[in-house]
């Protein structure tokens, strides 16, 4: 800080050289009005709480406002509304108390107006199940006892596979769940599954034409179905005209499982 002469530091009236520093040295060490910059620890009055304004906030009050609007805590837990978000653990929101999580992968649920509770940890491909006013619990995913179409009270099975081939050409027009038809000879055919059967005691139902065009009698024959494996099984297709085995230049085959 620049030195002041005074009239009464100095025993005289100043000159006018010493009036002039003073001026000097006043406008030196002065704060700026626009953006000040403090030194030491100013001070300034403090704001009473609740003070929305452009006036300057001393740390008394930010504390006094921090204090002001913190939830108030009773016990372990905490009431109040809270304006923040809360990580850990809590014993309690909006009244109601938890319970305790035995395992990852439990589920939250009422067990009355005030209470919550958690399930154990189901395993994987299981679903929850409500049992009513008494705790959920995990269950495997029931099995279709039919199919979305059906009527009545007999119970439905699924068709697991079908194909539609030209043996003559010996070439798939379309199919599902099956990954290849070999033509082994003449009117021999295998046909392999994309993903196996449970067992080999399946239904085959088969059908087709000995030919696309020609009379009638020459769309006539017989289809036998052998060799039937969880993986694959086999036809034979034959004329009945010529009382043989001949190539069908259309065949439908649906497995019934």
């Amino acid at each position: 800080m620049a030195t002041i002469v005074t009239r009464a530091g100095k025993g005289s009236p100043l000159t006018h050289v010493e009036v002039d520093a003073n001026f000097t040295n006043l406008n030196t060490d002065k704060a700026e009005l626009a953006s000040p910059h403090f030194t030491g620890i100013p001070t300034a009055p403090t704001a009473t709480v609740g003070t929305d304004t452009t006036q300057v906030a001393t740390t008394a009050f930010v504390n006094a406002e921090i204090a002001n609007d913190a939830p108030s805590k009773t016990g372990t837990g905490a009431s109040g509304t809270w304006g923040i978000s809360i990580s850990g653990d809590a014993a309690s929101v909006d009244g109601k108390s938890f319970g305790t999580f035995t395992a990852a992968g439990g589920v939250a649920y009422a067990t009355d107006t005030s209470t919550l509770a958690a399930t154990a940890a189901g395993t994987s491909g299981q679903v929850l199940q409500s049992n009513g006013a008494s705790a959920p619990s995990w269950v495997a995913v029931p099995s279709p006892a039919a199919l979305s179409t059906a009527s009545g009270s007999a119970p439905s099975y699924s068709n697991r596979a079908w194909i539609n081939f030209n043996g003559t050409a010996s070439s798939i027009r379309d199919s599902k769940n099956v990954s290849s038809m070999v033509r082994n000879s003449v009117g021999r055919y295998t046909i392999n599954f994309t993903t196996a059967m449970p067992h080999a005691n399946y239904a085959v139902v088969v059908g087709g034409n000995l030919s696309t065009g020609g009379s009638e009698s020459r769309k006539f024959g017989g289809i036998a179905v052998l060799a039937t494996a969880t993986g694959s099984f086999q036809i034979i297709t034959g004329a009945t005209h010529a009382v043989s085995i001949e190539d069908y230049a259309e065949i439908h085959v649906s497995i019934i499982c």
